[in-house]
């Protein structure tokens, strides 16, 4: 018995030698992790995700181009990597028309020693003391993050564009464009000036600046609400995600959390939330219809840290609830889902669709997730047991 004890261990030993390393890993880095599951993601699976969610007008392929252009099936600008300076902001409405909002947005102070970047639909230029990002997607959303100090963002409107502030707050401004608009926003302890062409948001510590237009279509339905959650500090992230073949590809738009899609198959959906923040934040999850079914809304349940959110009437709803709550509605052909998480550190989302193939416990359905090896660790267990006990 001592043998067969001893050739557990070793198996035991052998097998957390190759997995320990991999679940050590998943706990570095959210970005780092992500991009390396998008560098080892087949050309052809990348590609038809961009496909899938340009189809779905969630999200398209970025490419940022040397000459500091970057283009964008709904986005398109030139960067100044030395200023973070953007100039010409141009998005692609759902008339198929372009409208220039800006001719230039400026950061002060500024300064970085990394080179911008961009994986999959988001461009992103991690500088000094503040992180920008774009997202080429329908409502092309842009964050400034500001991480220490005093920044700010000025935004000067292109010749055909005028501004006003939205009525009933101090931190938000709407930019209009012939039929078309954009807001900008403060969170935290920003403030927001018009003086003529020229929109200053003022920026302390850990405040955040955003800009994002209002298309006529798809997540207009609920631009308002993130924008409302974006002013009041509960915005937690904007997250568009489509299904390839069991693996998620997202354009995240985090805020307060990161968000990591962990499992994905017909029908299930599983999603971790992280944030060192105080009280609740509201998640604007959408989803793909080849994942959850837009003609069987009234079938999706919802739960969070593994309690049942409870189903609300409005969005507005949602950002309300003392707990955990959700409304689920479809936009541009897809399910969007807003979900109220009442408290972090670390929190589990699951979305279910009643009836589908996929989820725990379910047959059917590719789910992949994240840490393998450990089923493998108990069936050599078994098989040494067995071979010790035969040969006594």
């Amino acid at each position: 018995m001592t043998r067969t004890l001893l050739a557990v261990m070793l198996v035991v030993g052998i097998v957390a030698a190759f997995t320990l390393p991999h679940a050590l890993a998943q706990s570095g880095d959210r970005t780092d992790r992500m991009r390396q599951r998008w560098e080892n993601m087949p050309e052809e699976k990348r590609e038809r995700a961009m496909a899938m969610a340009e189809k779905g007008r969630m999200f398209s392929k970025c490419t940022y181009l040397g000459n500091g252009t970057v283009q964008s099936r709904f986005v398109q600008f030139h960067y100044v990597k030395e200023t973070g300076q953007i100039h010409d902001l141009t998005v692609r409405t759902d008339r198929n028309e372009t409208t220039r909002f800006f001719s230039e947005i400026e950061p002060t102070p500024f300064s970085a020693t990394k080179n911008p970047d961009v994986m999959g639909a988001v461009f992103r230029h991690q500088a000094d003391n503040l992180t920008i990002r774009g997202h080429c997607n329908p409502t092309a959303v842009f964050g400034w993050w500001n991480h220490n100090g005093t920044h700010a963002i000025t935004f000067t409107l292109a010749g055909n564009a005028t501004a006003s502030a939205v009525n009933g707050t101090t931190n938000e401004v709407r930019v209009s464009v012939g039929s078309t608009h954009g807001h900008i926003l403060a969170s935290g302890n920003g403030t927001i000036v018009l003086v003529g062409q020229d929109v200053t948001v003022t920026l302390g510590p850990n405040d955040k600046a955003m800009f994002r237009a209002h298309p006529n279509m798809g997540q207009a339905k609920t631009l308002h609400e993130q924008n409302r959650a974006f002013r009041m500090a509960k915005l937690g992230a904007v997250v568009n995600l489509v299904n390839v073949d069991g693996d998620a590809v997202t354009d995240s738009e985090d805020v307060d959390v990161e968000t990591e899609a962990q499992e994905v198959s017909h029908g299930h959906v599983k999603l971790v939330a992280r944030g060192n923040v105080h009280g609740n934040r509201v998640i604007f999850l959408t989803v793909d219809s080849e994942t959850l079914d837009v003609h069987a809304i009234a079938r999706i349940h919802v739960t969070v840290g593994g309690a049942a959110a409870a189903n609300a009437t409005n969005a507005s709803a949602v950002q309300d609830a003392m707990g955990a709550a959700v409304f689920v509605t479809e936009t541009d052909g897809s399910v969007q889902l807003i979900i109220n998480v009442p408290h972090f550190s670390d929190q589990t989302i699951e979305v279910q669709q009643a009836g589908s193939t996929g989820g725990a416990g379910a047959s059917g359905g590719e789910t992949k997730t994240g840490t393998p090896g450990f089923g493998l660790v108990g069936l050599l267990v078994a098989l040494v047991v067995v071979a010790a006990v035969r040969r006594r």
